[in-house]
């Protein structure tokens, strides 16, 4: 009763290999062997395939789903493999009579040769069941150009990254996922800029589209979750979006305050300021706020603030309606600590932990906070991306665009730096920082720094910044991004794997950024994979 492949969507093939990210993902080909299925009863007939078929997934070509129907109740294993070549179990679908089975971690404009396995029947040989192809890339999709290094080997995986076209009506904002080579494998097209990277524990991505929506994707089902900032009562939705129990997520939120008392002016009269500063919230799952902690009542703006307040990040809806909205102190990152969050804010230059429970603000870590920093080390700038280790240390990308609190520190360059806090002298040390391997360079916004398993870390150089003067003698700046697993750091720092997205040296191109990245074993959860 098996039946032929049908296919809804075939491209032009360019390649037949899956890759080594998939690969890896996945485990190695199990060997073929007598394992035919017991059905527990002699007379019992064997499942077989009544039907099945496949369709690339509109909004995702690179994305396939399998639809099969079974005589009975029965697991599925999909294996793929090039269209000559060995076939490798790919994907398993639990018990069940209908299948629907999402068939990810492909490239694009590939044919692949598949086969079904059911139950516990031996593994397919011979002749595949049929082929498929995935689909041509959406337009507007960067250029990527991948290295990987003869040396280490790289830390198995798939690599998901937030990319960010800087045009204000840039509609080419993606999430997306790259094997081993650098290949993209899926992918989800969002209408604004992805501001946040997290995963929840079913494997789903959690980020922002623009600044007035949380967004949660499953990749195996397809599905997209969206909440609304106004349908969640706050002005804003952005820069991180961290999963809690439940199902909900906590968020940084801002909220707008009129505040005068700035500079005075040659007549003895002060400026007032529309600020707009920052709120933590946690939402369950249907959009209901659970708690919340504002800045403004715990740092008073005209007490601490950087030159970064200027930059007219805001002036987009809802405060587009405002004069010149300051962007006082442009939260960026959220880390879940034992008594409560660890809070970067990046136009402050500080670190900020506070208690969840209390409200209270336990420490301060930054330039002119609650730390001194120890002879040799430079306070960081701008920064994004903390990370709390093993020992207590905190790594983090340093964007370096203006350092303060050093007498005659370098500024406009930036690097990965890890600090050791002692609690009894209250004096930060810095351990080591890493700029780079070669000319010093300037990413002024966006970054990232992740600490692997293999001990490598996954550095995110998001907005490279190149500049050169036109014709008319204007400067033009221009953006791409940088993508690295470097083995070694501190003492022996070497490149094994590093992704390219953009065009560096070409000014007149278009400008990408890369908010975040992050190295997970595979889209599909430990229960999909076969074993």
């Amino acid at each position: 009763m098996r039946s032929l492949w049908t296919l809804a969507a075939l491209g032009m093939a360019c390649s037949s290999n899956p890759g080594p990210g998939a690969d890896a993902a996945l485990g190695d080909p199990v060997v073929p062997g007598d394992t035919a299925a017991d059905t527990g009863a002699a007379d019992a007939p064997p499942v077989e395939i009544d039907a099945w078929s496949t369709a690339v997934r509109e909004g995702c070509a690179v994305c396939v789903d399998a639809s099969v129907s079974l005589t009975d109740s029965a697991a599925v294993t999909v294996w793929i493999g090039p269209e000559d070549g060995t076939l490798t179990p790919w994907v398993r679908s639990e018990a069940a009579r209908e299948h629907r089975i999402p068939i990810l971690q492909l490239r694009p404009e590939t044919t692949y040769a598949v086969a079904l396995q059911v139950g516990d029947a031996a593994p397919p040989t011979g002749a595949p069941d049929g082929v498929f192809a995935t689909g041509t890339l959406p337009p507007g999709f960067p250029p990527l150009q991948t290295t990987v290094s003869a040396g280490p080997s790289s830390e198995p995986g798939i690599t998901l990254v937030t990319i960010i076209a800087t045009r204000t009506d840039a509609t080419e904002h993606f999430l997306a996922a790259l094997d081993g080579e650098g290949h993209v494998v899926w992918y989800e097209q969002l209408a604004g800029g992805g501001l946040g990277l997290k995963l929840d524990g079913n494997g789903r991505i959690l980020s922002t589209e623009g600044t007035d929506r949380a967004i949660r994707i499953d990749p195996l089902a397809g599905t997209k979750t969206v909440w609304l900032a106004e349908d969640l009562g706050v002005d804003t939705i952005h820069h991180e979006v961290r999963p809690t129990d439940g199902g909900g997520f906590t968020a940084f939120a801002s909220e707008h305050v009129v505040s005068p008392g700035w500079w005075e002016t040659d007549d003895g009269d002060s400026l007032t300021f529309n600020i707009i500063s920052d709120i933590i919230a946690s939402f369950d799952e249907t959009g209901q706020m659970t708690w919340s902690w504002s800045l403004l009542d715990h740092v008073d703006p005209l007490a601490h603030h950087t030159e970064a307040m200027h930059w007219p990040f805001w002036n987009m809806p809802p405060y587009d309606h405002l004069d010149a909205p300051k962007d006082w102190s442009h939260g960026n990152a959220l880390l879940p600590t034992e008594t409560g969050w660890l809070a970067s804010f990046r136009n402050l230059d500080w670190l900020i932990q506070l208690d969840a429970g209390t409200g209270d603000i336990d420490y301060i870590f930054g330039p002119y906070g609650d730390f001194a920093l120890a002879p040799g080390g430079l306070w960081f700038s701008r920064q994004h991306a903390p990370h709390v280790l093993e020992n207590g240390n905190i790594l983090l990308y340093d964007n370096g665009n203006n350092r303060t609190g050093t007498l005659l520190s370098p500024q406009g360059y930036s690097r990965v730096v890890e600090y050791s806090l002692d609690f009894d002298t209250m004096t930060a040390t810095e351990e080591w920082a890493w700029t780079g391997g070669g000319e010093q360079f300037l990413s002024p916004v966006v970054g990232d720094v992740d600490p692997l398993p293999n001990g490598h870390h996954l550095i995110t150089d998001g907005a490279i910044i190149e500049t050169e003067t036109n014709a008319l003698g204007i400067p033009v700046n221009h953006f791409s991004a940088r993508i690295r697993e470097v083995s070694g750091l501190p003492d022996d720092p070497a490149i094994v794997w590093e992704v390219i997205v953009g065009t560096p040296g070409d000014i007149a191109a278009e400008n990408w950024i890369v908010f975040r990245s992050l190295r997970l074993p595979s889209l599909y959860p430990v229960s999909a994979r076969p074993q």
